[in-house]
């Protein structure tokens, strides 16, 4: 990889995207008693798809590809070092209890039964699919693009609802929230615990409007709502591979044909795993035929070389730590430990998932992580030990950076998508978001 025709430049592009974006930090545009927060890893990936798709010096189209091959090794690290907050958290599940867990069922089949529809409907075709089995937080999308390809209808529809959940979420989910509670018909422990849909900023947007609400009950609607951000967060992981995802593609051919909006009612069988590269490398936006047609040869997915990943991760590694020492204005030698420790089990996961091809990388590298730093592990200490001070969140801005790189190919279709894309995300978010509730409500 590290020779490879584009690898270099695409690596100190995204460095620079990195600095620039950890160096602006975090933009608030104030809304009225709200305010819209930009984090770095949003603005990294609207920069990236900006300089992807400019004209003035066009990203060849495989090149581009490589990012979005890059991207998604990328996040199977940012799941890693995110899952040592997971780990210790394990108790708390277990003894949360299987009602606690039904809430879940309100986030997956509430976005894919309600949402599903509409984007058929509103003719989005296959991005629909991607849209709408999850509200798309990290772990989502690196499924998507692990099993679709990064260049596939699914993994565009899973990265727009990403993209208008990280900039407008928060704010809607307070708006909702507090709409709801107007309504005084759902007990505001519900709402809290209907809130955790996976986002940390749309789960503490909701409680503090909870809690402001509520101030009997501030501490109560905290917890509930970390355990639910919680859950789904971590069964959502596996309840979306397993159940969530295999229902929107059963689906899917049912709303076609109502709708008329297909001539096929299946959708276009999934791409083997070891074809997944080639499929994202032939992706083709309208009027660049001249550069796809150079994209005969597969630039890599998470399925490239074990040798090529390895040097992927590695690069990765440098790009991250750099984004942490940004964020945090620290580093510790002991971090190099932890970003070993973190790339090596991404390494493992693309390995295993090798032998095991039914279990994905995504699932093999959060689950290892946990069990790692669960309390019953003799791990855990020396892991927390070497991960204290951290920031996972900053490494997810490099990573976005090569994300957005490779939009530009894709750029004709989210802008074909345009407000349906935008609608269908707020969808999927509302109905995760009340569905949820309704079960919570019936629980508690």
């Amino acid at each position: 990889m590290w020779k490879r025709a584009g690898f270099w430049p695409l690596a100190v592009t995204a460095v620079a995207i990195t600095v620039v974006t950890e160096l602006i930090g975090a933009l608030k545009i104030p809304l009225g008693r709200a305010e819209i927060v930009l984090f770095p890893f949003v603005l990294a990936i609207l920069i990236g798809t900006v300089l992807g798709a400019q004209r003035v010096r066009r990203v060849p189209v495989r090149t581009q590809a490589m990012a979005g091959a890059i991207g998604t090794l990328g996040f199977l690290v940012f799941l890693v070092a995110l899952g040592t907050s997971t780990g210790p958290q394990l108790g708390a599940l277990v003894h949360s209890g299987g009602a606690l867990l039904l809430q879940e069922v309100g986030h997956l089949f509430g976005s894919v039964v309600f949402s599903l529809p509409i984007g058929v409907a509103l003719g989005l075709g296959r991005s629909a699919i991607g849209a709408t089995y999850s509200i798309d937080r990290e772990p989502m999308i690196a499924y998507v693009g692990e099993r679709f390809g990064s260049g596939s209808p699914e993994y565009r529809g899973a990265l727009s609802t990403y993209v208008v959940g990280a900039i407008f979420g928060a704010v809607f989910v307070a708006v909702l929230t507090s709409l709801l509670d107007s309504f005084r018909i759902f007990n505001p422990l519900a709402l809290a615990l209907g809130s955790g849909v996976g986002s940390s900023g749309m789960m503490a947007a909701a409680t503090a409007v909870l809690s402001d609400a509520h101030h009997a009950q501030a501490a109560q609607i905290a917890s509930f709502g970390l355990v639910g951000n919680f859950i789904s967060g971590f069964i959502g992981t596996y309840a979306g591979i397993y159940l969530a995802m295999p229902l929107a593609r059963r689906l899917f051919p049912v709303w076609t044909r109502l709708f008329r909006r297909e001539t096929a009612a299946e959708p276009a069988p999934e791409p083997a795993p070891a074809m997944a590269a080639a499929e994202a490398a032939r992706t083709e936006v309208p009027g660049d035929s001249a550069d796809a047609a150079l994209t005969d040869a597969p630039v890599g997915d998470t399925r490239m070389g074990l040798g090529q990943a390895a040097q992927v991760l590695a690069t990765l590694a440098v790009l991250m730590l750099a984004a942490d020492a940004l964020d945090t204005h620290a580093f510790h030698p002991r971090y190099l430990l932890a970003m070993v420790l973190f790339t090596a089990l991404a390494w493992i996961a693309v390995a295993l998932n090798r032998l095991v091809r039914w279990v994905p990388a995504v699932a093999i590298a959060s689950l290892s992580i946990a069990l790692l730093t669960a309390p019953f592990s003799p791990f855990q200490h020396g892991i927390l030990a070497l991960a204290d001070g951290i920031n996972p969140i900053a490494f997810a801005t490099p990573v976005l950076a090569y994300v957005g790189l490779s939009l530009g190919r894709q750029l004709g279709v989210l802008k074909s998508g345009g407000w349906k894309l935008a609608l269908v995300a707020l969808t999927v978010i509302t109905a995760s978001f009340v569905c949820a509730t309704l079960i919570a409500q019936l629980v508690l």
